[in-house]
């Protein structure tokens, strides 16, 4: 009987040892097949930041274009592009470039031969509550930024509530605006609504700040022309005086 019991703990030990490695394996091949594929995905970005048919090429100053036309041909290569004011030359090929760059940069009318990296333009505010904003993804501002960032030359009138004039991300940017309720040029805000739609508008972006927003670099004048209580038309009057007012 004790024999029996002994046998029998023994097999359940050995399946628990079984289940246990087994577990173990899958769970060990299951991580290195993420990390692997990680590791692929990473060296295919790092295989494309450069054209796989294209390097660059600069000669040496003395070396006549009859030579230069003379080496491509030898080494069934092509400049698809010439550099007048840096000199260097994009060269087409349909050979392995690294080994077109080393034999390129061996020659004694070669100064340089290296890879023609790709770069696209992205420009992505560094501001620290970036990535919680929805209004610049929302009308897809970021690709507006890799076209313009900025033009001094762009006034925006805000009429509103007046601004924060030390706002640290407004205190730059703002030129003299009017109160019309007050009749004068103190502008500042004393509501804060009217600082909270300038820094929508126009703040300065890429400060590492808290936020950033739709321009980057503008001249900003926000005037007030509706007072604490007051109602609806009488805001309308005033932003109409405003509107009609030269800036």
């Amino acid at each position: 009987m004790g024999l029996r019991v002994h046998n029998s703990l023994d097999k359940r030990v050995s399946a628990a040892r079984w289940i246990a490695l087994t577990t173990g394996s899958i769970c060990v091949i299951t991580l290195l097949f993420f990390v692997v594929k990680k590791l692929v995905q990473a060296l295919k970005v790092k295989q494309s930041i450069f054209a796989q048919d294209q390097f660059i090429v600069k000669f040496n100053d003395n070396v006549d274009e009859n030579t230069i036309a003379s080496i491509h041909k030898k080494y069934k290569c092509e400049a698809s592009y010439c550099s007048e004011t840096l000199g260097f030359q994009v060269v087409t090929t349909a050979k392995n470039i690294n080994k077109m760059m080393k034999i390129y940069s061996e020659l004694d009318e070669v100064e340089y031969a290296e890879q023609n990296y790709v770069f696209e333009a992205s420009y992505i505010p560094n501001d620290s509550f970036y990535s919680f904003q929805y209004r610049p993804q929302k009308v897809s501002v970021p690709s507006t930024w890799d076209v313009t960032q900025s033009n001094a030359g762009i006034r925006i009138a805000i009429l509103d509530r007046g601004v924060q004039p030390n706002h640290p991300d407004l205190a730059l940017k703002l030129v003299p605006g009017y109160n019309f309720i007050d009749k004068n040029t103190d502008t500042n805000d004393f509501n804060g609504h009217g600082t909270h739609v300038a820094v929508l508008a126009a703040l300065l972006a890429a400060q590492g700040r808290s936020s950033s927003q739709i321009r980057t670099v503008i001249q900003n004048t926000c005037d007030p022309i509706i007072g604490t209580g007051t109602n609806w038309v009488y805001g309308r009057i005033n932003a109409d005086r405003a509107v009609r007012s030269p800036l």
